[in-house]
């Protein structure tokens, strides 16, 4: 769902809203980020969840984009430094990305 948040940013959020339970990993994108939230299960937070956020440099688009590829069923999201993330259409699973870069 991509919406503003409440200081008028625009952000894009992935969730399974099929999957059942606490195991489950969800993505944010934002205009100058990828926030990846993991739950592992029942337990307490702090042994039970993860996040990691990673970084978009140089910034070319204003908020990340977003498409649906029908004949390959999948949801393509342009990041706001141009890169493409493709997650599968009914898993929400990250199944590529082009030209990402960790440095």
């Amino acid at each position: 769902m991509e919406r503003p948040s409440s200081n008028g940013d625009c952000y894009l959020s992935l969730h399974n809203f099929k999957q059942g339970g606490l195991v489950y990993r969800d993505y944010l994108f934002t205009k100058d980020s990828l926030m990846v939230f993991n739950s592992f299960g029942d337990g307490p937070i702090s042994q039970s969840t993860g996040a990691r956020e990673y970084y978009f440099f140089p910034r070319k688009n204003v908020i990340p984009q977003f498409s649906w590829n029908s004949s390959d069923r999948r949801l393509e999201v342009t990041a706001t430094d141009g890169n493409v993330v493709f997650f599968d259409y009914e898993t929400t699973a990250m199944t590529a990305a082009s030209n990402l870069l960790a440095k």
